[in-house]
């Protein structure tokens, strides 16, 4: 279940980053389309990450990490390799 929910994320994350594009190339500064990734303390001191769609909800999120060097990591492999993630269906049994 886990693997299916993180692959509709690099999904979700693929989409957004094509809608980015879209809006770098017309030219518009600020693309109101674009998601956004946030990173927080949570309550239990590690350093968390969500991603934010353009209308505020959260359509993902990271594991907890010990500093935010290593959480921005994390938010910097899902960039890298979500952009051409491939849609692999799992059944869970």
């Amino acid at each position: 279940m886990r693997l299916l929910i993180f692959i509709y994320f690099l999904m979700s994350v693929a989409m957004l980053s094509f809608a980015g594009v879209g809006g770098w190339l017309q030219g518009g500064t600020e693309d109101l389309r674009q998601g956004r990734f946030e990173l927080y303390t949570g309550r239990d001191g590690d350093i968390w990450w969500r991603l934010k769609s353009p209308n505020g909800q959260v359509i993902a999120s990271g594991e907890g990490y010990r500093d935010r060097a290593s959480a921005r990591k994390g938010i910097a492999a899902i960039r890298r390799y979500a952009h051409d993630a491939k849609l692999e269906e799992i059944e869970v049994k």
